[in-house]
Order: C-alpha cells, then sequence, then structure tokens
C-alpha cells in the first residue's frame, strides 16, 4: 500500500515536468541534433559488435 501511495504522489508531483526524449531531440537546434549525431557516430564507430543485438548489451552495460 505505501509503494501504491508513493508512486501515486510521485507521478502528481512530477506530471508535466518530462517530455519524451524523440520530442526533446526534434526541439534541438539544427547544429545540436548534428553535433549530437557526430558525437553519437564516433563512439558507435569504436564499439566492436556485430548485431543490434549486442550493441544494445554493450550500451546497456557501460
Amino acid at each position: 500500500l505505501g509503494g501504491a501511495l508513493g508512486g501515486l504522489l510521485g507521478a502528481w508531483m512530477t506530471s508535466g515536468q518530462f517530455r519524451p526524449v524523440p520530442q526533446i531531440l526534434l526541439e534541438l537546434p539544427p547544429a545540436e541534433q548534428q553535433k549530437l549525431y557526430d558525437e553519437a557516430i564516433g563512439i558507435l564507430r569504436h564499439l566492436d559488435w556485430t548485431d543490434v543485438a549486442q550493441l544494445i548489451r554493450l550500451v546497456m552495460a557501460n
């Protein structure tokens, strides 16, 4: 009961304060989007991965 009540209270207190990541990314200025893309590609290029499942494991572990 306490966990459920705490969860409801937390949801109520933070409602409207968080936005989905895709929305935030789309709202970035084009220069910031490009900078983020370049940095992400630079990181992915140096990871040793063979398929998407392995890439996800590598990213989640780090």
